[in-house]
């Protein structure tokens, strides 16, 4: 019953499942002040090189590309490589959001 309360009868597609589950995820806990900006800015990275949105489908495919296993699971070292592929280096570091060098995505891991 809780699946047809959240998507109805229709076939779904995947996609659209994760969005419904996302809805009820709690955001995430930031523990410093810059981090919101910086994910805004690799958000908006994911979607150019990743997209077209919605973003959950950009993730997913930005996760598939750099896992390299193939597994969809990404580790620390994967996901800064990932992010710094994006370019989130070259444009990070102005009044918006500070320098996303790897210590400051390794925070955001």
């Amino acid at each position: 019953q809780l699946a047809s309360s959240l998507f109805g009868e229709e076939t779904t597609q995947l996609s659209a499942v994760l969005h419904q589950l996302a809805l009820f995820a709690d955001p995430p806990q930031l523990s410093e002040q810059w981090m919101q900006s910086a994910l805004r800015r690799i958000v908006s990275l994911v979607l150019k090189h990743h997209g077209p949105p919605p973003l959950h489908c950009a993730l997913i495919r930005f996760f598939r590309d750099i896992a390299q296993d193939g597994s969809d699971l990404i580790g620390p070292k994967e996901f800064i490589a990932g992010v710094q592929f994006l370019g989130a280096y070259d444009c990070s570091g102005d009044k918006e959001v500070p320098l996303l060098h790897t210590g400051r995505l390794y925070k955001l891991f």
